[in-house]
């Protein structure tokens, strides 16, 4: 222990940070006579009192208010799976909600040290809504905006497809995905689903553009002859049928 303030019969000290016993004795040393007193001292079990937010989901970044939870030595569990700790103000602490959790309240343990030095509080886990597409039509390639709640703050866990072909996140927040319409989507209508460590929410309020027709050159040709088509919100070459009369 670090000694703060001593006198001939007051000694100041400050409990170490990243004292684990419940129970610990009491020594002084001094030039090679220790005194060590039979009465123990006691450290106090951490008290948990609230979450903000008080819900979330994989990855969701949660602050924990309390009383003596501020140890270096803490450690956090959500169902017995150990979410990731980040130390804050002496009444607070910060953590990362692991994944693979099921929807509802799960119990959170937070633990500074052995025996009883542990305190728990029920949080809910929340799965992901998908509430709008922005816009709500587009073409492959595109960026759109899923709109929407409980979408993970870490970007690596919300997976996020069309139909059966992946799309690539660029930005998330809890209220918002940021995707590129990813390509080889068969579907004009497909289904955008999020999957948040398997919690998942889906939607079919989008579509790819109808194809839209300018010009085609040359006008005039031989059957084997080559024709240049130009318009808008053509596709990957293998997904555009195109039709001469009525020969594909």
């Amino acid at each position: 222990a670090n000694v703060i303030k001593a006198s001939k019969d007051t000694l100041h000290v400050k409990v170490p940070y990243d004292l684990m016993e419940e129970f610990s004795s009491i020594s002084v040393s001094l030039a090679g006579n220790v005194s060590t007193l039979q009465k123990k001292f006691q450290l106090r079990a951490p008290i948990l009192l609230s979450f903000n937010p008080s819900s979330g989901t994989a990855g969701s970044i949660v602050t924990i208010t309390g009383k003596y939870i501020q140890t270096s030595k803490a450690k956090i569990y959500f169902n017995n799976v150990e979410g990731t700790l980040i130390p804050g103000a002496s009444n607070s602490l910060q953590c990362k909600v692991p994944a693979n959790l099921p929807a509802g309240n799960v119990e959170v343990k937070v633990v500074t040290g052995s025996g009883n030095l542990f305190d728990t509080l029920p949080f809910e886990i929340k799965g992901p809504k998908l509430l709008q597409v922005i816009p709500s039509v587009a073409g492959e390639g595109d960026e759109i905006k899923l709109i929407g709640d409980y979408f993970s703050d870490d970007i690596a866990l919300n997976a996020v497809m069309f139909d059966s072909s992946p799309a690539t996140v660029v930005s998330a927040t809890r209220t918002e995905l940021r995707v590129v319409v990813p390509p080889h989507v068969d579907n004009i209508n497909p289904a955008i689903t999020v999957n948040i460590s398997g919690l998942q929410a889906s939607t079919t309020a989008f579509s790819f553009h109808v194809p839209e027709i300018l010009s085609f050159t040359p006008q005039r040709g031989t059957m084997g002859s080559y024709l240049t088509i130009t318009g808008k919100y053509f596709r990957t070459a293998s997904y555009n049928k195109v039709f001469i009369g009525d020969n594909e």
